[in-house]
């Protein structure tokens, strides 16, 4: 795998582990217009550019978790002991009666009486340094340092108008330098657009730099700092870093995000949720409108994703995505008007899994297994795999790092919705394929004996249609029926019409 196919995996899981539990359909799918998740591309371009919009989502998240820890912070009271008149004392408790008694020097003896003129009490403080709060503090520190010197690195790689309109060299420039660059060149010099990922990117960071320079006025701040220094480099893991939710997200995010590239989930599992979005993107792309008010995707503790079917409509079909065991994602299809009469089933293999499973040689071989040895009830099976070539029909070899991926799994689904016009009275005894009239009939669809085809036919108000649910796989004219008698006689026959038209 490249790195680059290795940073988009990384940036997808992370940015659905930031989803929190549940995001809407719609969300995912603005998420890639907005490049929010870590990568962008140009038709033109053959390699994604990623950017660091995830970084930034994740710094604003950990900032969300620490806002409500200053909220409410772990903490103990302070018990300090002092001596007050006994006509304002409040707290005593046996220890300071105790004192206050054996104390001599605060009793007031006269000739009638002998009582307290002072007494031992005690007063509560409020203690915020505590281990966790000065861990998360040293936190604080080492994200504003690490927030800055990112926003640094980006500004470092920004056009500025001394760039563009001014000499090589220079960082200046003249209002006669600009008019003249207005005139030959651009009318408006394009810096950058508003709405990108850049932009959102920085303002994010913008943010919560800020929002982390507020933490470090407030009083817990200021408490812990009193306390001491604090090392990030051996953090003990304490109750409250374990089962303290606010706090062990914190804690985790100094295990995973602070020091090294995290890894949430197995090569897989991020093979297979990007895939996953990216096929109900391409769904939206190839024309299919969902159905549902706002469909729900959920993330699981393990990174996995959950929803209901979805369903969809495109002209003269119905579909339904769902997903399925051993990471596959099926697409039920249906005529309109008509149940759902095709299951089509896409098998996901990462490099990892492709190694992993025996009779997995390659992509062309495994494609042509899956056609052969669908399970019942499945009208095709296709394969997409991580690496590899294929020239296979039912199979698309997809790298996160291509700009290819939704052209390659749209052509996949269109594979599923093939349909010409026909006419019900030629097409249910003439394969509408290869011509041969070895058409047969299984009370719903039709199967040519000749070249495979598996076909549907039926027809609305505008006319009838012919379905191509299945193709055979495609080598070379007739070459697996050549050995069929009647076949052989109908292709003689074709043969002489043809020659006689060319006449």
């Amino acid at each position: 795998m490249s790195d680059t196919s290795r940073t988009v995996l990384n940036a997808f899981t992370r940015k659905l582990a930031n989803c929190r539990h549940t995001v809407s359909l719609k969300a995912l799918m603005n998420y890639f217009d907005e490049g929010k998740f870590g990568y962008t591309y140009d038709v033109d371009d053959d390699e994604v550019i990623t950017n660091e919009y995830v970084f930034a989502d994740d710094i604003a998240t950990l900032v969300s978790h620490i806002r409500t820890i200053f909220r409410r912070p772990r903490m103990f009271l302070k018990k300090e002991n002092i001596v007050q008149n006994a006509a304002v004392a409040t707290k005593m408790d046996i220890e300071s009666t105790r004192e206050t008694y054996r104390d001599p020097k605060i009793w007031k003896v006269t000739e009638t009486s002998k009582e307290p003129e002072y007494v031992h009490s005690f007063v509560n403080e409020d203690n915020y340094a505590v281990y966790e709060n000065r861990f998360i503090c040293a936190l604080i520190d080492k994200v504003f340092e690490t927030v800055g010197k990112k926003l640094r690195e980006v500004y470092a790689t920004l056009d500025t108008l001394g760039q563009k309109v001014g000499e090589e060299g220079t960082v200046g420039f003249s209002s006669r330098d600009f008019l003249e660059f207005s005139e030959n060149g651009e009318k408006m010099p394009k810096l950058i657009p508003a709405k990108s990922p850049i932009a959102d990117m920085v303002a994010s960071l913008a943010k919560s730099k800020k929002q982390l320079l507020a933490f470090k006025g407030r009083q817990l701040y200021v408490d812990c700092k009193k306390a001491g220094g604090f090392t990030l480099t051996n953090v003990r893991p304490t109750n409250v870093l374990i089962f303290d939710a606010e706090y062990n997200f914190c804690y985790n995010f100094y295990l995973h995000y602070l020091f090294r590239e995290p890894v949430l989930a197995k090569e897989q599992q991020r093979y297979y949720n990007f895939v996953t979005v990216n096929f109900l993107r391409a769904m939206q792309n190839a024309g299919w409108k969902a159905t549902d008010e706002n469909p729900m995707i959920a993330v699981t503790n393990s990174f996995r994703l959950r929803f209901d079917p979805v369903h969809y409509e495109k002209g003269l079909f119905h579909a339904i995505v769902s997903l399925g065991d051993n990471d596959v994602i099926y697409l039920s299809v249906g005529a309109k008007g008509q149940e759902e009469s095709a299951k089509y089933e896409f098998h996901v293999f990462s490099k990892e899994k492709a190694d992993e499973t025996e009779d997995f040689y390659n992509v062309n071989s495994y494609a042509r297994k899956l056609a052969y040895s669908r399970e019942h009830g499945i009208t095709h099976a296709f394969i997409i795999s991580q690496s590899g070539w294929t020239d296979e029909d039912n199979a698309a070899c997809i790298d996160p790092a291509a700009t290819d991926t939704q052209e390659k799994l749209m052509r996949l689904i269109k594979t599923c919705v093939m349909v010409a016009q026909g006419a019900k009275a030629i097409h249910s005894r003439f394969c509408p394929v290869c011509g041969s009239t070895l058409v047969s009939f299984d009370g719903a669809d039709y199967s040519c004996q000749g070249c495979q085809t598996f076909f549907r036919i039926f027809g609305d108000e505008n006319g009838e249609y012919v379905w191509l649910k299945r193709l055979a796989r495609y080598e070379r004219p007739y070459g697996d029926v050549d050995d069929v008698p009647e076949i052989q006689e109908e292709n003689a026959i074709r043969v002489k019409l043809r020659a006689r038209r060319k006449k």
